[in-house]
Formats: structure tokens, sequence, C-alpha cells
């Protein structure tokens, strides 16, 4: 099951829900950054997976959909993913694929 995480023990922005589609098993996670409160700025959420066993695979693929867009103002915000081998411990810089 996917988990969500806020940098400040905060409840995280992150929210799953149906996606355009229609069907109940087209699902899609959303953050919207646009809609936060100014205090919150600042703040790291987190879109966490379960831990996938990739260990007997010769090669693992990893594919996503993705809508982004900076906002147009001063403020900044940015779309990380990054691997962690060590089941969430650490997710070293070396490690980001996006």
């Amino acid at each position: 099951m996917w988990k969500t995480k806020n940098n400040n023990l905060n409840t995280s922005a992150w929210s799953i829900g149906t996606a355009p589609n229609v069907i109940t098993e087209n699902k899609a996670a959303t953050l919207s950054y646009f809609g936060s409160a100014p205090e919150s700025f600042g703040e790291l959420d987190y879109f966490l997976s379960p831990v996938f066993d990739l260990t007997e695979l010769p090669t693992a693929d990893l594919r996503f959909k993705y809508a982004y867009a900076n906002h147009p103002t001063f403020y900044s915000d940015a779309l990380t993913v990054v691997v962690s081998t060590d089941c969430g411990a650490t997710f070293p810089r070396e490690n980001i694929l996006f």
C-alpha cells in the first residue's frame, strides 16, 4: 500500500482519487501545491511506494505518467523520483531518477 508523509509531521497534501478515465481501478495521486497555505511553503510531502523486491529480476523498468506545472510567481516547487535501496531509511542523491 502506498503511504504519504510530511517532513514536519503535518498531514501530507497528497491525496488518492479516481483518475480521469472514471474507471474505479484507474487511480491517481495528486498534490495540489497551488492551493497550499503560505505557512506550509518549505514543507516536503512524500508519496512512498510499498517495498518492491527486484532481486530476482535481471532488469527493472519504472514507468509513470505525471502532470507538473511550475507556479508562475516567485514560489518554488519540485517533483523528484528517488529510489531507496535500504527500505526507505535513506534516499541518496545518486538514486534520483527524475
